[in-house]
């Protein structure tokens, strides 16, 4: 994002590893195309810090991004929906509400 400063002098996580196996693992427990988990580091590891289904703010991001992002959203939409097939379900569900579209 042009308007978000960053410090080159920010050091890299000690424990990225951890952190992305355990967003793959909890990331398949959500079940849901998109959703950003918030992991934190300490002098032991990782914290989890939150789910957050749906960032606010204004999300500004290049076409290219933009378009890998919708095209990962889309493959992970259609793994969930093949994976629900699969278990014999006929559609969906997100808590209360089925996926219609």
């Amino acid at each position: 994002r042009p308007d978000v400063r960053t410090d080159a002098e920010l050091p890299a996580p000690q424990f990225i590893e951890e952190a992305v196996e355990a967003g793959r693992v909890m990331s398949g427990a959500v079940r849901e195309p998109f959703v950003r988990l918030d992991f934190y580091e300490d002098h032991k590891g990782i914290v989890f810090g939150e789910v957050t289904p749906a960032p606010g703010g204004n999300q500004i991001m290049r076409p290219d991004v933009d378009a890998r992002l919708g095209a990962m959203w889309e493959a992970a939409e259609a793994r969930l929906r093949t994976d629900a097939i699969a278990r014999g379900l006929h559609d969906l569900s997100r808590g209360s509400h089925p996926i219609t579209s």
